[in-house]
């Protein structure tokens, strides 16, 4: 009975996906998630994004940095191509899955390890719609969360190479 539950419940999420494809270069995105909140012109919307080879090995993750990625939201924004597209057309609450060519998603900054050619995935999630001084407020608090990590860093960096220098002096 179990499985069978199962095996409805994937049925359900995988005819539930929606495909979309970019009017400027035809990047066929899908949907794992549709939200449903657009943001405000002036306001930002958070997001997460993963980019990955074929093989799975990361190029760039917003979970590497402290900061989310984050998208002044602005309905007048020229779209140059489909990842304009793609994240000038995101709600809060969108979880976006595509695989392209380096070229497609870098244009001519790729990393230099790549082919034009290489095909990469992303992985794209809109989490929050925050007001310029919330944004501002946000980062602050992660700044200062981060200078005490950096602080404790240094103080445990200032023990080791006491010990180091100890064992030196007794040698």
């Amino acid at each position: 009975m179990a499985i069978l539950a199962l095996l409805v419940g994937a049925t359900i999420m995988t005819s539930c996906k929606k495909t979309k494809v970019t009017e400027k270069d035809g990047i066929e995105y899908t949907y794992v998630k549709e939200g449903n909140e657009k943001a405000p012109n002036g306001e930002f919307l958070l997001y997460n994004l993963l980019i990955s080879t074929e093989s799975d090995s990361v190029l760039y993750s917003t979970a590497e940095n402290p900061f989310p990625g984050y998208i002044p939201v602005n309905d007048t924004m020229q779209v140059n191509n489909g990842m304009d597209e793609i994240f000038l057309n995101l709600r809060k609450g969108d979880s976006i899955a595509f695989e392209s060519t380096v070229k497609t998603i870098f244009g001519d900054n790729f990393p230099p390890t790549l082919k034009e050619e290489d095909v990469v995935k992303v992985r794209l999630g809109a989490f929050e719609i925050m007001s310029e001084e919330a944004i501002q407020a946000y980062f602050e608090k992660v700044m200062a969360a981060e200078e005490v990590k950096r602080e404790e860093r240094a103080a445990e960096r200032i023990i080791e190479e006491d010990k180091i220098i100890q064992e030196y002096i007794k040698e």
